[in-house]
Order: C-alpha cells, then structure tokens, then sequence
C-alpha cells in the first residue's frame, strides 16, 4: 500500500509540477517519509512560507489575538473608572 502512495504521490508531483511531501504515522513504528524533491526541503518551505497553519504563524496570530484581548481589557477598563 505505502509503495502505490508514493507512486501516487510521484504521478501527481510530475503532472502538477508541484512539490510533495507524505508523512505517514503509525502506532508504535518510525514515520514513513517520502517527498519530491525531498520531506525535509518541503516541510521547510511550508514553515516559512507563513501558511496559516505553519507552526510560527500561529505563534504570531495567536500573540497578536492575545495583544488585541489585552488592548480591549485596558479599554474597559478606563471607561469603567
């Protein structure tokens, strides 16, 4: 089955001219990496490319949600005394 994936996942890197990366993760066993052109180059790519599931713009969102709650906080706050 892993090798019918990775072949997949060739055909459809070769025809969209796209790059690729499949992790499979499985219980109790190593993951299982293959990427065109490789797992390692893709998943850099994906982190800093700022996706917006990527692990530091996350980071980023989530402080600047936190800055904004803060932000509206001291507004109250003011208004109230």
């Amino acid at each position: 089955m892993q090798k019918s994936i990775f072949k997949k996942e060739n055909e459809l890197s070769i025809f969209c001219g796209i790059h690729l990366a499949v992790i499979i993760f499985s219980i109790g066993r190593q993951p299982i990496l293959f990427g065109t052109p490789d797992v390692e180059t893709i998943v850099q790519q994906f982190v800093e490319a700022n996706h917006p599931i990527a692990p530091r713009f996350y980071m980023k969102m989530k402080k600047n949600e936190e800055e904004k709650k803060e932000k509206g906080k001291s507004i109250e706050d003011n208004i109230t005394h």
